[in-house]
């Protein structure tokens, strides 16, 4: 016997699927905090009131009572003390003031995805921004002529950068060699098969990225050739760093 499909109107599907969503993003970074062992008391007591509201206005959508809802019904008032916290916590998540911790663990996954990067990738990334939906908005530059620019072991970071740059080749990567007018062929050619490559490269380290843009500009040598200059994308979800 085949099940009837729950039909629901466009505002009921935009709270709903709203409701997941912020769920979804309080309870990883519940998850988080818990498993970095850097869960604050007032946090413990805040984010399952915030799963519990939003929670609760998904309920109301898919019509569903449950023993949680009677409860939070008899007792009003705590909940409504709890959501007064929500609209402060909320408050604080939109505004210059920061939540205890809040600012270091978002420097901490910044800092994570560039030192990959700058690692396994092509060095340096910007723009980094998070969303008010809990991503990370954020350009992937190619910019390894600036390797190991300012550092004090450059007779060391040569040799890493050369064995790098083979390890790149090495992958299939297809650098502009035509390229003249630099001692070193640093840069990569706008094709489809570093276009493959990357996308490959960079959801295999964050599965829920998206790429948004590719930024080229034409070599230095060849006009009528583009290398790659920027890669606009965004990590959905926070738990991939």
């Amino acid at each position: 016997m085949k099940e009837n499909v729950v039909v629901f109107s466009e505002d009921e599907k935009a709270v709903l699927l709203k409701a997941l969503k912020d769920i979804h993003f309080a309870n990883g970074q519940l998850h988080e905090w818990v498993k970095k062992e850097s869960l604050t008391e007032e946090m413990a007591k805040t984010l399952p009131s915030l799963i519990e509201n939003y929670f609760s206005e998904a309920a109301k959508v898919l019509n569903y009572k449950s023993h949680l809802l009677e409860e939070k019904e008899e007792r009003y008032v705590e909940i409504r003390r709890a959501n007064q916290r929500i609209r402060e916590l909320e408050e604080k998540l939109g505004s210059s003031r920061t939540i205890d911790g809040l600012g270091e663990q978002l420097e901490f996954l910044r800092d994570k995805v560039s030192k990959w990067w700058n690692t396994e990738g092509f060095n340096h990334v910007s723009e980094e921004r998070f969303t008010p939906y809990g991503n990370l908005r954020l350009e992937f530059c190619f910019m390894l002529d600036h390797y190991g620019m300012y550092s004090k072991t450059p007779v060391s970071d040569k040799r890493n950068r050369e064995e790098h740059i083979q390890h790149l080749r090495d992958m299939g990567f297809d650098f502009a060699d035509f390229e003249k007018s630099r001692s070193e062929k640093l840069d990569l050619i706008d094709n489809q098969n570093n276009r493959t490559l990357l996308t490959k490269m960079l959801k295999n380290r964050f599965p829920s990225l998206e790429i948004h843009k590719w930024d080229n500009r034409s070599s230095h040598s060849n006009r009528d050739i583009f290398v790659i200059w920027h890669v606009d994308a965004i990590i959905r979800d926070l738990a991939d760093i």
